[in-house]
């Protein structure tokens, strides 16, 4: 192997995003290193296919001596910021960057909608660049959800639309999108973080330079605190308001309104769950930060039907329907699913929980689950604990006796929900084979 010359950017971390990073950099021209904690590394044949001659070390051949003799590091979100590896590069001052500041050097220009959350920021992500779609605008997604960012400049689009976690976000330089969103916060990644100020700082990160941002009204942590220096658009579960999208009844029926006139009927929006409105109030904000057109924008909503293993339903027998959100992977999420069953529908809700549950309380569960209409049942490794944590009965080992419990106590008007509360590491390797999983279950018991 080449010794590698005194300035060179190391792509440390070759995940998705990372390898697309490396990708980049090498189509450039710029000289560049690549390296990973793991021996084995998917994709990595291929990229050596057609750069066989780049500086590279994985797994015991990785130091952070080594790092440190990098000009520049773009670091995998996979890697926490106080990685023992970087230590010896922060104390030479080495640059530490991201994807975003990458993107934001090859796109200076990009249109950017940056979207994040706790929770739903892969729905309104999706459902946003199929609103934008339909209005004519040429539109590219991606980001944490789907593509990585670098890849979405190939497109040629209007405007990117960018999932953002945390990981992400935490560090990014400021990188301006024409709109940004942070669609709620509730307890999530506090292992990585270290407590609930270090995950706002990080999620908060995404207003920096924006030129609007969109407000969940009825979540204060999703207000950023230099929002009196940007275009403000908010929505709500509420009425609405002048500058606020939220509920009012016209003519008898529900719909979203802003400035108290109705932009669509709720029968007109196909997403499940209460809590999903707020989801589709969220991407109507951003179309109208844009300066688009509603109207057609709500072709697009009226189109989308969710992503997989979010609040999808899978089935119905004898009138008892059944919902995967298997994407449910903390407190928060299962919250608003239990909460947005319970406000669609006057009959009980079975929630499924369990899993993983990288150390919640679960304290914000159990006052949602204090609704009688609430039945929780519990599984996995922490199912128990969270359903003793919610003062409820009913704990099974594995998620097929959960269903089977599930369907033999619900009745015609009840829904089956598997939003877990808890990562599926215990018993399934991600969350898209337990929803999965989850839904073959579900076809069997309807057929």
């Amino acid at each position: 192997m080449q010794l590698i010359g005194s300035s060179y950017t190391l792509v440390l971390g070759l995940g998705i995003a990372g390898m697309s990073c490396a990708r980049h950099l090498l189509e450039q021209g710029v000289p560049v290193a690549i390296a990973d904690t793991r021996s084995e590394v998917a994709g990595l044949a291929e990229l050596l296919t057609q750069y066989p001659d780049v500086n590279r070390r994985f797994g015991d051949m990785l130091t952070g001596q080594w790092v440190a003799q990098a000009s520049e590091i773009v670091l995998a979100p996979g890697l926490a910021m106080d990685h023992p590896l970087l230590a010896q590069a922060r104390a030479a001052g080495v640059p530490i960057i991201g994807e975003i500041d990458l993107l934001r050097r090859a796109a200076p220009d990009a249109q950017i909608v940056a979207i994040t959350g706790t929770n739903g920021k892969s729905t309104v992500t999706a459902l946003t660049g199929e609103m934008i779609a339909a209005t004519g605008a040429r539109v590219a997604v991606g980001g944490n959800l789907g593509r990585p960012m670098l890849d979405l400049l190939q497109d040629n689009a209007d405007y990117l639309v960018i999932e953002l976690s945390s990981f992400q976000l935490e560090r990014a330089q400021t990188f301006s999108p024409r709109v940004a969103t942070c669609l709620n916060m509730s307890p999530d990644h506090l292992d990585r973080h270290g407590d609930m100020q270090g995950y706002y700082q990080a999620k908060h990160r995404i207003f920096n330079g924006a030129d609007a941002c969109v407000i969940n009204h009825d979540d204060a942590l999703s207000r950023p605190l230099v929002a009196d220096a940007m275009r403000i658009v908010e929505f709500t579960t509420g009425p609405s308001d002048f500058i606020r999208f939220g509920i009012e009844v016209i003519d008898g029926a529900e719909h979203v309104a802003l400035r108290f006139k109705s932009v669509i009927p709720l029968a007109e929006i196909p997403l499940v769950g209460r809590h999903n409105l707020a989801n589709a109030m969220a991407a109507l904000g951003i179309v109208h930060a844009l300066d688009l057109d509603l109207q057609q924008a709500c072709e697009g909503l009226r189109a989308f039907k969710g992503l997989p293993h979010r609040m999808r339903r899978c089935g119905e027998r004898e009138g008892v329907i059944f919902v995967n959100d298997s994407k449910g992977t903390n407190e928060g999420a299962s919250v608003a699913a239990l909460q947005g069953m319970l406000s669609q529908s006057a009959g009980r809700v079975f929630l499924l929980v369990g899993g993983d549950g990288k150390g919640a309380d679960f304290s914000l569960l159990a006052r949602a689950a204090a609704d009688p209409r609430a039945v929780l049942i519990g599984y996995g490794r922490d199912g128990q604990a969270i359903v003793q944590a919610c003062n409820g009965q009913g704990y099974v080992e594995t998620l097929d006796q959960a269903l089977t419990s599930a369907v033999e106590q619900a009745q015609s008007g009840d829904s089956v929900v598997l939003s877990p509360a808890c990562a599926s590491f215990d018993q399934f390797p991600n969350f898209e084979a337990r929803g999965q999983y989850f839904e073959q279950l579900v076809a069997e018991w309807c057929q």
